[in-house]
């Protein structure tokens, strides 16, 4: 998903500040999101899910001894690497969900000892699993927690901007004739 504008020659140049030169860069890393100049998501999930692959990886010992409960293992799958994966991830492309859900899909496959050639849909390997929605539906949960939350913050400007003609007394309920007001 590409959101930037094109960037001129003239806005590469380093800018000149009394404490010194700030040079353009294509990319950094900000509160642990990858930032690029083209403002694409991409890079950054990708390095996310290196992470993510990297942790998994370095604890696939703990996540194949069957001497651990699957209950166990999934949950520690949730609790270890699926906060390295979407820390900071709020953009959805489709490549992105799908990205999430293949990563999502081969960690849990590795779990349950289940390959590809066994011809198991990842619905079926989730239920085995219990759990209970992809990552990307994880994502999305989560943003329209914060979009709930924000909503009912007093001193937020979306609060203000939303509710700042709207007079909540007179609202009525429009299946509940009885029902006065909110």
């Amino acid at each position: 998903m590409t959101l930037g504008c094109s960037i001129d020659k003239s806005d590469r140049e380093a800018i000149q500040l009394p404490c010194g030169s700030v040079k353009y860069t294509e990319s950094f890393k900000y509160l642990g999101v990858e930032l690029t100049s083209d403002l694409a998501d991409t890079a950054d999930i990708d390095a996310k899910l290196s992470r993510g692959r990297s942790t998994f990886t370095s604890l696939s010992k703990v996540f194949c001894i069957s001497a651990l409960s699957v209950k166990l293992r999934v949950k520690l799958f949730q609790t270890l690497i699926v906060p390295t994966v979407l820390h900071g991830c709020w953009t959805l492309s489709r490549a992105v969900c799908n990205k999430l859900n293949v990563f999502q899909s081969r960690c849990l496959r590795s779990i349950l000892g289940v390959k590809w050639q066994d011809h198991v849909s990842n619905e079926t390997v989730r239920l085995r699993c219990s759990v209970a929605m992809s990552l990307a539906q994880l994502v999305r949960l989560r943003r329209l927690g914060w979009a709930g939350h924000a909503i009912h913050h007093d001193e937020l400007i979306v609060h203000k901007i939303v509710f700042s003609h709207a007079d909540l007394k007179t609202w009525s309920s429009p299946n509940s004739s009885s029902r006065l007001g909110w």
